[in-house]
């Protein structure tokens, strides 16, 4: 999953900030790693046209099993809510990041923008980072927060899709055998 290895950068970096036998080119590549991969917003889309095209025709009320019908609806309203939930977290993220990255030049660390700034020694730029290592590590921490967050809320959901699946192929299942 690709926020469990940014997850995985954002302890690496934190490690690394955090160890005052931590070599320059380890503490510039953990934070090169980190803003590759750790410094991003989680996201979810979900494809609700089944769903919206039974609702809105109303052929919701094929499933005769109305205790299963309702499962179905509280499970795609889990899926706007965690959809609300994730954008929460990236407007309250958002801010955090701005000032971030303006106040640490992150973009001269940043692996697709690096190339643009002047050369400098690695020495040069693992001191500039151990001179920021707290705000590194803070921003670290508000993107992993966000980030176990979303994963628990996605495989809450994941979980409570693939029981909905069980219970819809059953339900066919003895539809079709009483048929």
């Amino acid at each position: 999953m690709d926020l469990e290895h940014g997850n995985a950068t954002i302890n690496a970096m934190s490690e690394a900030m955090n160890s005052a036998a931590a070599s320059d080119p380890i503490i510039v590549r953990c934070t090169s790693e980190y803003l590759s991969h750790g410094c991003t917003y989680p996201s979810f889309t979900t494809s609700r046209s089944t769903f919206d095209d039974l609702s809105s025709t109303g052929n919701l009320k094929l499933i005769k099993n109305t205790v299963l019908r309702d499962k179905l609806v509280k499970h795609y309203a889990q899926h706007d809510l965690v959809k609300q939930r994730l954008q929460i977290n990236m407007t309250w993220v958002s801010p955090v990041d701005g000032p971030f990255t303006v106040q640490n030049n992150i973009m001269a660390y940043e692996p697709s923008t690096a190339h643009l700034f002047p050369e400098r020694s690695m020495g040069e730029k693992a001191g500039e980072l151990r001179m920021n290592r707290l705000a590194y590590i803070a921003n670290g921490a508000a993107h992993l927060w966000i980030n176990l967050d979303a994963i628990a809320h996605l495989i809450q959901l994941r979980e409570g899709t693939s029981a909905l699946i069980i219970e819809l192929e059953s339900e066919l299942g003895s539809r079709n055998s009483r048929n």
